[in-house]
């Protein structure tokens, strides 16, 4: 799925979701073309999903 599809994905099958259950469970898989800066990874997304409590399963 294309990144900008993101809002999309948020409106039309997370929030349905979120109405009818209260204990949803998402697995995020990104791939990207290139390297991706390890600053990026280690202060911002490392450090978001940190402090939202989310379970990481993999981050290579």
């Amino acid at each position: 799925m294309p990144w900008d599809h993101y809002t999309d994905i948020y409106l039309g099958v997370i929030q349905p979701l979120q109405r009818v259950s209260d204990q949803l469970s998402i697995t995020i898989e990104i791939e990207a073309e290139g390297e991706i800066d390890e600053n990026t990874v280690n202060l911002k997304i490392r450090e978001t999903l940190n402090q939202i409590g989310a379970e990481i399963e993999r981050f290579e």
